[in-house]
């Protein structure tokens, strides 16, 4: 179905992003050891960008939903999904673009993580919702 379309592909998005925040995380080690990961290849800032780019991605159909809900007055999924998707997408995207220590790259990688849960979170969230 269309629903376990977009779980896939959110999970599938999410998960790339914080591979590559990882990558950027191992980056040294992996060069050390010549293992070709994109930040290896292109370097730290061309991994950041990437993923800045793939959490905005991610960010922008998730916009696009909650616009969707508020249109089918579905004013509280709309509020879930701005509140626990869009914008803390936003806002990794906007400090994976800032970092640049070891720590700051683990703390996109646990958002990115957070990001996941609260989107799995959605359906059971939307499924008592609309089955009142």
């Amino acid at each position: 179905t269309l629903a376990m379309g977009f779980y896939s592909g959110f999970a599938f998005i999410t998960n790339l992003a914080r591979e590559v925040v990882k990558d950027i995380e191992d980056s040294d080690g992996d060069s050390m050891f010549n293992i070709n990961t994109f930040p290896v290849m292109f370097g730290d800032t061309a991994g950041k960008i990437l993923t800045g780019i793939i959490l905005v991605a991610t960010a922008c159909p998730l916009a696009y939903f909650a616009y969707r809900f508020a249109i089918a007055k579905a004013y509280a999924q709309s509020i879930y999904f701005i509140i626990a998707l869009v914008l803390p997408a936003f806002i990794l995207a906007v400090y994976i673009l800032m970092a640049n220590t070891k720590k700051s790259y683990s703390r996109v990688s646990l958002g990115i993580k957070i990001l996941m849960l609260l989107g799995i979170l959605s359906i059971p969230v939307f499924y008592l919702l609309t089955n009142k």
